[in-house]
């Protein structure tokens, strides 16, 4: 019994009867709020779980990595559909673990997040779901395995779709640019993709303003769909995006999906020695560089300060912040256990006041 459908929901007495006997549906809950996604007319939670770094074994490999764990990765997803999740993030180049040591690309974990994903959703009604992967990033050794050319999308594309187990993907995003093809080639093959049903919509991620706005003039001019998303940081630490890219969104009127929502958890606590968190040791060199880096940064202690004042966490605070900014924005949240989850959802209920939005951007 396949677990998708295709076409709008049918009010047919026989195929409900169908999916409820087979498939599990996400159902509309307290804990989450429900937006349409930019100009899509999608209906989507707020926060988007995140699949680039997903809960792992308690040993670690020979290099020192901890290996992602199925088990628990299953869980978590669960719980996120408990909680109300009904969007997901992944791409074709996650592995679920963070691994900058080696200096050279191996490919046996390509795709791994996707397949965790798909086996742990696969219980679910696929109308449930609104799913996002990504195409850009070299998947193998032939010189035609990465970039935007149209043989690497096509054979991308397949390969998800069968890691996912669906036959069409929500929203397929090029996960940054491609200088070596014409711009207006990839968004002839993205429409391509929505022409065939393999993709509903399509966007982009660490596309610069200016070559967004310029996707827009091409398919303006050729009668083309133009991109419905993006994919962008954004935090506290890091308002980059406001310099161009918010205003784009909103006169666009498309969806932007915020990864490192908490600048990779500094923003929630968990590397501040005040909150007694994972000692920065624990990572690799690099990762732990980076991080140390932002935690001297003067803004945690405002975070830290309103999270005490209004008796909320860090992250729900630094998330609601986040959300305040504009309604096109939905953050991704990579959660790797349930309490960590749990927090990240319990910050769609908090409004921050006046004063404590003053206090964190003063």
């Amino acid at each position: 019994m396949p677990n998708s459908f295709g076409g709008p929901p049918s009010k047919s007495p026989l195929l409900q009867a169908v999916r409820a006997k087979y498939f599990k549906v996400i159902i509309i809950t307290d804990h989450m709020n429900y937006e349409s996604f930019g100009g899509t007319g999608i209906k989507v939670s707020k926060l988007i779980y995140g699949t680039w770094y997903l809960p792992h074994e308690d040993g670690r490999t020979a290099n020192g990595l901890f290996p992602v764990s199925r088990e628990r990765s299953f869980a978590v997803i669960e719980r996120a559909v408990e909680l109300g999740i009904n969007f997901f993030d992944t791409a074709d180049v996650y592995r679920g673990i963070y691994d900058r040591t080696s200096k050279t690309p191996g490919f046996e974990n390509i795709g791994l997040s996707e397949q965790i994903l798909g086996e742990a959703l696969k219980q679910y009604d696929r109308e449930s779901t609104v799913l996002v992967t990504k195409v850009t990033g070299r998947t193998g050794d032939l010189p035609n395995d990465q970039g935007h050319n149209r043989k690497h999308i096509m054979k991308a594309v397949k390969d998800s779709l069968s890691r996912l187990k669906t036959d069409y993907i929500d929203i397929y995003l090029l996960h940054g640019p491609d200088a070596s093809t014409k711009l207006e080639n990839s968004i002839r093959s993205m429409n391509h993709l929505v022409d065939s049903g393999l993709i509903l919509h399509y966007g982009v991620s660490n596309f610069p303003p200016e070559q967004v706005e310029e996707m827009f003039g091409i398919c303006r001019h050729n009668g083309l769909e133009p991109p419905s998303a993006v994919q962008e940081p954004y935090n506290l630490i890091d308002r980059n995006f406001e310099i161009g890219m918010l205003k784009l969104v909103e006169k666009h009127n498309i969806g932007a999906m915020i990864y490192s929502p908490m600048a990779q958890g500094v923003l929630a606590g968990r590397y501040s020695t005040e909150t007694g968190s994972v000692p920065r040791k624990s990572y690799d060199a690099m990762f732990a560089g980076k991080v140390q880096g932002l935690v001297d940064r003067g803004i945690v202690s405002k975070v830290a300060e309103v999270s005490r004042s209004s008796g909320t966490s860090m992250a729900s605070v630094s998330l609601s912040w986040l959300m305040s900014k504009s309604r096109h924005i939905f953050p991704i949240v990579g959660a790797t256990g349930i309490e960590q989850l749990e927090d990240s959802v319990a910050s769609v209920d908090i409004k921050l006041s006046a004063e404590d939005l003053r206090k964190l951007e003063g």
